[in-house]
């Protein structure tokens, strides 16, 4: 599954993609244009996402960054993830 934000209706200025395996869920891709950061597109991503994969029955979801992507890292902090590694984080229901 993979949800889009845009501002214009031409092009997107974020995405977010989510693979499923059973309950399980991992968000693999969190982009968002320079231009656009710091202003909540990915955290309305996440948002949009985290609910669409509870609706679907996931039970658990982690998230795939490096670590050395601090940004990256502080973002899924914020909102419940856990690290090191961030893949390890589980924000359960």
């Amino acid at each position: 599954m993979w949800w889009a934000i845009s501002n214009d209706g031409d092009r997107p200025i974020g995405t977010i993609t989510l693979e499923v395996d059973g309950d399980a869920g991992q968000i693999h891709w969190l982009m968002v244009d320079p231009a656009a950061r710091r202003s909540g597109v990915a955290s309305a991503l996440l948002q949009a996402l985290e609910n669409a994969a509870w609706d679907a029955g996931v039970r658990q979801l982690s998230a795939e960054t490096l670590s050395t992507w601090a940004p990256a890292v502080a973002f899924y902090r914020r909102h419940g993830y856990q690290a090191p590694p961030i893949a390890d984080r589980a924000k359960s229901r």
